[in-house]
């Protein structure tokens, strides 16, 4: 399949704004690009490229929404167990990161890929953390490769897909989308008994209160218009 920067785009700002319908997070944590793409004062983009990235890559984080961490915490989740990435100068790691530290460094010493291999420059990471699935896109098929998900053999000249399954990108997000909106993954919000916010398998109880939440905001659409 033939690789569409805008597909990326759209499936990872769906899922954002699935995540601020289900009262996961305020629609202000999202941070939208301008029209032009982040400019390469806002964007890490002397970084990737001294980690090999390719131009494709540069091109398609600088069309990415992002999420603001208004908490100043890293550690609330997208999906199970799984928190995003973020390219911005002003976010982790790359508010401490310079050229010269990444100098004959890989992206895996720096958290950004799953694995020591020698990623190709069209690889790149959307998701991270010890138990993540990592969102990998490959710019050059055109697939995203879901990293983490159990011990799978990598093709013999392929060795840093290990624990891959490649995924057509659109029916990926689609499927991630109907099990969030039918509350078989339920966004848990942060309340008194949790540290951060947390995506977990369902169950009766929190998947009641996500129910009403979600209907409640489908009420308030239909009122307004």
């Amino acid at each position: 399949m033939a690789y569409d920067r805008d597909l990326v785009v759209r499936c990872i700002k769906r899922h954002y704004e699935l995540l601020v319908k289900a009262a996961y997070f305020d629609s202000a944590e999202i941070r939208y690009p301008p029209d032009e793409g982040w400019s390469d004062e806002q964007l890490a983009v002397d970084i990737m490229r001294a980690f090999g990235r390719s131009e494709e890559v540069i091109d398609l984080l600088r069309h990415l929404p992002y999420i603001k961490q208004l908490d100043g915490d890293s550690k609330d989740e997208i999906y199970f167990e799984t928190q995003h990435l973020s390219y911005l100068r002003d976010t982790w790691p790359f508010k401490s990161l310079t050229v010269e530290k990444c100098q004959g460094k890989q992206l895996f010493d720096k958290l950004l890929m799953p694995s020591p291999e020698d990623w190709p420059a069209g690889f790149i990471a959307l998701t991270q953390d010890i138990y993540a699935t990592w969102w990998i896109i490959d710019t050059a098929k055109g697939i995203l490769h879901a990293v983490g998900t159990g011990y799978i053999e990598p093709p013999k000249d392929e060795p840093w897909l290990l624990g891959s399954v490649p995924h057509d990108i659109q029916q990926y997000f689609d499927e991630i989308y109907n099990v969030i909106e039918g509350l078989t993954m339920v966004p848990c919000p942060k309340g008194k008994n949790s540290w951060n916010r947390t995506i977990q398998p369902y169950t009766w109880e929190i998947g009641s209160v996500c129910f009403v939440l979600l209907r409640f905001d489908d009420a308030l659409l239909m009122f307004a218009n």
